[in-house]
């Protein structure tokens, strides 16, 4: 697998100040962007082998440095076997833990992690004023946008793996602009791509990606969340669907399902990240 880093130039805008919860670009966020640059700068012959040939992508999760970053695993307190209350506490409002601790599980280094991790250093929610106005009367209305803005050497980043090489394609979209507001700058970013990763073989395996499993993979989900998805496509609204979400684990990979609804490609394979636990 590849891994591609994304730092952001300008804010990255993504939900507004009535969602509960703002989150990254997730993997169906990820291909539906790559596949559209395809389809713009290449044609519709290369969007439909690029679909069909079932290319993997994680969620964008952050990365400090060298530091990646995933999702804390759901019901991880269980999986580590965590008795004190105390050493509850402190995971509880975890978001995010550094994927080496999930590699070969370390109680002690992981209540250490959750005394130390300070997601501020990362990146920071922030609301910026903005004023609209109307095309008719012309009055105006202030309001508030949520964006992300991210420390220096800091930034989003994804896994992927599939036949073509993405590095091009990103460059581009990083000028456009990923998330929301990309029409008023928000969103650009510059790429770089690390060396492949060779995953190891886990007893266990934690979700990284959006997923929307096969009716016979479902008995192999362990813990888990689950969320559901729209979104808008150039025929308008899409289906909601329900889906897991990143962090849920598996006790065996799955693979998930490539949708094609009104000839539209909706991409929720599976990409898992193995654990040794």
């Amino acid at each position: 697998m590849k891994v591609y880093k994304l730092e952001f130039k300008t804010p990255l805008c993504s939900g507004g100040v009535l969602e509960e919860v703002i989150e990254f670009p997730g993997s169906d966020t990820i291909f539906s962007a790559v596949a559209t640059t395809i389809a713009e700068t290449e044609g519709e012959k290369e969007l439909i082998e690029f679909c069909e040939s079932n290319p993997r992508f994680s969620s964008t999760f952050p990365f400090f440095k060298e530091k990646l970053f995933i999702p804390k695993p759901v019901g991880l307190e269980f999986l580590v076997e965590l008795r004190d209350v105390e050493e509850i506490k402190k995971i509880k409002d975890l978001r995010w833990i550094e994927k080496n601790l999930i590699e070969k599980i370390d109680k002690d280094k992981i209540i250490k992690f959750a005394e130390k991790f300070n997601e501020n250093e990362i990146f920071v929610e922030k609301e910026i004023a903005r004023c609209s106005k109307n095309r008719i009367n012309e009055s105006t209305n202030l309001f508030m946008e949520r964006v992300f803005l991210f420390s220096k050497d800091a930034g989003l980043y994804f896994f992927y793996k599939g036949e073509k090489d993405l590095k091009d394609l990103l460059k581009i979209l990083g000028k456009i602009g990923i998330g929301g507001k990309k029409s008023i700058g928000f969103g650009k970013f510059k790429v770089s791509c690390e060396k492949r990763r060779d995953l190891f073989d886990g007893e266990l395996f934690v979700l990284i990606s959006k997923c929307f499993p096969k009716e016979n993979e479902i008995e192999k989900i362990l813990y888990y969340k689950i969320e559901e998805r729209s979104g808008w496509s150039k025929n308008g609204r899409k289906r909601k669907i329900r889906v897991l979400k990143e962090g849920s684990i598996l006790k065996e990979k799955i693979d998930g399902r490539m949708l094609k609804e009104y000839g539209i490609y909706r991409n929720y394979l599976a990409t898992v990240y193995p654990i040794r636990w």
